[in-house]
């Protein structure tokens, strides 16, 4: 049971500053409300939610490997 998990951009605090990932928060929130269909999966997802999901497939009898990508982390859907 492998799961490759595919976050965009990992949103939550964090203690280090990286003005570049800043600047991608800001204009992911401007950008997100108007992504069509596929492109979904570039969508923000907060660090804890991918925790959570992370641990929810841990706890899958599923065999073989499985890649998740961001939307389906977001919605809980793995």
């Amino acid at each position: 049971n492998i799961g490759i998990f595919r976050p965009a951009l990992i949103l939550g605090e964090r203690k280090e500053h990286r003005s570049g990932e800043e600047i991608a928060k800001k204009l992911s929130k401007l950008i997100e409300p108007i992504l069509p269909g596929p492109f979904k999966k570039y969508k923000g997802v907060q660090a804890s939610r991918i925790a959570k999901a992370m641990l929810d497939y841990s706890s899958k009898e599923e065999k073989g490997v499985k890649i998740i990508e961001s939307n389906k982390i977001r919605s809980g859907i793995i």
